[in-house]
Order: C-alpha cells, then sequence, then structure tokens
C-alpha cells in the first residue's frame, strides 16, 4: 500500500441521520439506520487495512461531535452542506488530526481498489465524479486537500451563501467548490477516472453512484484485506 495514502490521507463519513425530512416516519429511520450499517462496515474494512477513518453521525460515530442536519434549510442555510464547507475543517482541526487531504465516503460510495491509488492525485485540490474537465465534480465520493476545506472554512461569506441558495434554490457544497473558485487545479479526466467510477469496479481507486446497486456485490470487490498486506 502506497505510504502516502496512509500518512497524508483520512477516510471520512459525514451522516447527520436525519438530512431528509422523511427521517420522522418509520421507513425513513429505517433507510437512516441502514445507511449507517453500511457506513461502519466500510469504516471497519478502512481500519483493518491500516487506513484512518472517522465517522461522523449521531449513533456511533467515533468522533465526539456528533451533527443533526436537516435536508430543509436553517435559517436559510442547508446544514450537511454549511457543516462540509464551514465546519469540518475546524473540527478536525480540534481533534488534532494530521492530513494533506480527506476523502469523503457515503454508502454509495467509497473505495473499492486500494491497490488504484497513486500519490498523482494528491495534486490536485479536488476530485470527483465527472466525465468532463472543469465541469462540477460529485461531492458523495471526493477527494479534498486541506487546503481547500481551509479556505471554505475561513474565507467564504455566510450572506454569499444564503444568497445563492435563494438563486438557485439548493445550496450543494460540491457547486460552492467551483462556483466560487476554490479548486485552482482541476483534475484532468484520466485522473478522475482513475479515482472515481460510476459503478463498483475495481478498474478505479472507488466509485459513487445515485443509482441502486448491491451493496454485498460491490465490498465483494474489495481487492486489498489485511491478510494481503
Amino acid at each position: 500500500m502506497a505510504d502516502r495514502l496512509q500518512q497524508n490521507v483520512i477516510f471520512v463519513n459525514v451522516d447527520g441521520c436525519r438530512d431528509y425530512t422523511e427521517y420522522h416516519t418509520e421507513t425513513g429511520q429505517d433507510e437512516a439506520i441502514e445507511r449507517l450499517t453500511k457506513t461502519k462496515y466500510i469504516h471497519e474494512y478502512l481500519t483493518s487495512i491500516g487506513l484512518r477513518s472517522y465517522r461522523f453521525n449521531p449513533i456511533d460515530g467515533d468522533i465526539i461531535y456528533v451533527p443533526f442536519f436537516y435536508r430543509e434549510s436553517r435559517e436559510g442555510i442547508v446544514s450537511y452542506s454549511s457543516f462540509i464547507l464551514f465546519e469540518l475543517y475546524d473540527r478536525l482541526k480540534k481533534y488534532n488530526i494530521d492530513y494533506s487531504h480527506v476523502v469523503l465516503y457515503q454508502s454509495d460510495g467509497f473505495p473499492i481498489n486500494v491497490n488504484k491509488w497513486t500519490d498523482e492525485f494528491l495534486d490536485y485540490d479536488y476530485i470527483g465524479l465527472s466525465d468532463q474537465e472543469n465541469s462540477i465534480m460529485n461531492g458523495g465520493f471526493s477527494l479534498r486537500s486541506k487546503k481547500l476545506l481551509k479556505a471554505s472554512s475561513t474565507l467564504f461569506e455566510i450572506e454569499k451563501y444564503k444568497e445563492f441558495i435563494n438563486e438557485h434554490g439548493h445550496g450543494n457544497e460540491d457547486v460552492i467548490y467551483h462556483e466560487f473558485g476554490y479548486i485552482k487545479k482541476y483534475p484532468p479526466v484520466d485522473i478522475i477516472k482513475r479515482f472515481v467510477s460510476p459503478i463498483p469496479t475495481v478498474d478505479s481507486f472507488g466509485f459513487h453512484t445515485n443509482n441502486q446497486f448491491d451493496f454485498d456485490q460491490a465490498t465483494s470487490l474489495w481487492r486489498y484485506r489485511k491478510y494481503d498486506r
């Protein structure tokens, strides 16, 4: 396994559990628990092979701070996105975690083949799913530099964020990073494809999909396990 993957990168899952209005229903709660169960399994896999993984969630996260997120805006602010934009850097700083980049993962987007890691990924501030250069890259499974997280936490004006939400009807953090010029060096398409694919496959480091997929089948693709080292 690449040394810099272990030394420079931390994996982070942020899941407020109550991040959609259906949470108050029994179905919504079941879906939330299922999602957290999946991300815990991913977290345990990552740590078992010697990688650093941290989870922010209201049930069993391994970071003390436990956020609750709501999809509806709060005082004009969309909670999950505002946490990523404004708070994540400070929270990680609070816990004295040493890193140069984070990889955000979710239950529908996570590493599949860590042997596909290349240190070239660390040359960029942001890598996420996209099939075009200089276009908006999805944040669901993505790499961000510490410098990028710091920039949005210290420089972004909250009033501009509210104005953006009012104008566009959303405050998606991945769009904000692109629209407000925080990404200084966009990765070429070949780097993006080596980092993330739209379906689970061993041809890329990880994947992210908004479509239905077989979670058990995806995790069965894991090639690098503790006993492989």
